[in-house]
């Protein structure tokens, strides 16, 4: 599928002064000062999202672990059958989380004197990771794992295989939107641009991607997972740059 990349929305600010600041210093002791010209330039996308993840899991309780796991890997092998049924690969799922717990007992309201806990039963925990660019596949890797006996699943978060792709993307483009300005400011107010000073990216770290998450337990997952149609929408990526340049002319003499 072609990625598509939606108009460019953008604010871009800018603050035009001239600074003096330090240099080398000058014959008889003086200060050379330089004329600077900062601008901001911010660039967002809406970006398709191209990546599916969910987890699917199996808890099961017993009063020994041997049979709550006995249950509890029974389904996990139909579920891990469920999964190639519907068409996904080895690579695209791994057990992710697995737990065995004791359950204990509460302490009675009524009670008087002492009391002590004591382990009534077992819980085993086992779910299954999904990743996979086949984001048509959604409803039905729902429906066939709680058919197969899942009943829990944590949450469906669409998102970017290569989110540094898009994000590069965004920083050119908020770039090109500063340097555009930065011309027709300096156009405007008669100077001319030199050197680049200073360059700065303000989002140094990933930029949020946009996700949905989605909680069910057993009851809401079996009546919910027939008539699930799930869209994966578009993810949002933003960039933010600073050009400080020098500049010259009637301005900046």
């Amino acid at each position: 599928m072609k990625n598509r990349i939606f108009p460019v929305w953008f604010t871009i600010s800018f603050i035009f002064f001239l600074m003096c600041t330090a240099a080398t210093p000058a014959a008889g002791g003086e200060s050379t000062l330089i004329s600077q010209l900062t601008v901001r330039g911010n660039a967002t996308l809406q970006v398709p999202a191209d990546q599916l993840q969910l987890q699917v899991g199996i808890v099961s309780e017993a009063k020994t672990a041997k049979q709550a796991l006995r249950e509890n890997t029974a389904k996990a092998q139909q579920i891990e059958q469920a999964l190639k049924d519907v068409g996904l690969t080895g690579k695209e799922y791994k057990t992710g989380r697995f737990q065995v717990q004791p359950r204990w007992s509460t302490r009675p309201q009524k009670h008087r004197g002492q009391w002590q806990p004591a382990i009534i039963g077992y819980r085993v925990s086992n779910f299954f990771a999904i990743k996979t660019r086949r984001l048509e596949l959604a409803g039905k890797i729902i429906e066939a794992c709680t058919k197969a006996g899942a009943n829990s699943i944590n949450s469906i978060i669409f998102d970017l295989a290569d989110p540094q792709k898009y994000r590069a993307e965004a920083i050119a483009a908020a770039t090109a939107n500063a340097r555009a300005d930065a011309g027709a400011l300096a156009s405007a107010a008669e100077v001319k641009l030199g050197k680049i000073l200073n360059l700065s990216l303000d989002n140094a770290g990933s930029s949020p991607l946009r996700s949905r998450v989605m909680n069910f337990d057993a009851g809401m997952a079996k009546a919910a997972a027939p008539a699930l149609n799930l869209s994966p929408g578009e993810v949002t990526v933003r960039a933010g740059v600073a050009i400080t340049y020098k500049i010259s002319g009637p301005a900046g003499k």
